[in-house]
């Protein structure tokens, strides 16, 4: 879904932040072939040797530390993807900030992050219990919890506007048999 949302011309130039092992740079790769040069970085090291096979180009980078300016100096992208990275930043605000500085005018970002509002999590709060998270590494992966109302704020209190907003809205099925207005 997140190449869908790109329209980009060959030429372009596309950073991924948080790449991880690679699996949109795949994605990316199949949709504009080689026209377009993708950058991934990821805090893991690990991850970007397996990803290097996907991008021309990747990077060791801590968003929350390291100022990706320093590192690309002039270069800006016409667009910046960052899938459910925002969330494990200790600060969240100064991280988009820096993204906003890397993209070229007119530049498009795509992020993505878990809803904190999704019905389940709701469920279980007023049930008393904080949501479990789905745990990959470790037990306290998200520093920090996100609705679609609060992510929307810190993009445009960080100068972003904002175009589209999509996801995975789910809705449980006793609400789903009930009449649409």
């Amino acid at each position: 879904v997140t190449a869908e949302l790109l329209d980009l011309a060959d030429g372009a130039e596309l950073l991924d932040i948080g790449c991880g092992e690679g699996l949109m740079g795949k994605v990316l790769r199949e949709r504009f072939g080689t026209g377009v040069r993708l950058t991934g970085t990821d805090i893991s090291q690990r991850a970007t040797e397996l990803a290097s096979e996907r991008y021309d180009e990747v990077r060791v980078l801590d968003i929350s530390e390291e100022d990706p300016i320093a590192i690309f100096g002039a270069e800006r992208f016409d667009a910046i993807t960052c899938l459910e990275v925002i969330e494990h930043l200790f600060s969240p605000k100064a991280a988009v900030e820096k993204r906003h500085r890397l993209l070229k005018p007119g530049g498009t970002l795509v992020a993505s992050f878990p809803n904190f509002a999704h019905y389940k999590d709701r469920i279980q709060v007023v049930l008393g219990r904080f949501p479990e998270e789905r745990h990959i590494f470790d037990p306290a992966e998200h520093l920090h919890y996100f609705t679609v109302h609060s992510f929307k704020a810190l993009l445009e209190q960080c100068g972003f506007r904002i175009e589209k907003i999509d996801g995975n809205f789910s809705v449980p099925f006793p609400l789903t048999i009930l009449p649409e207005s």
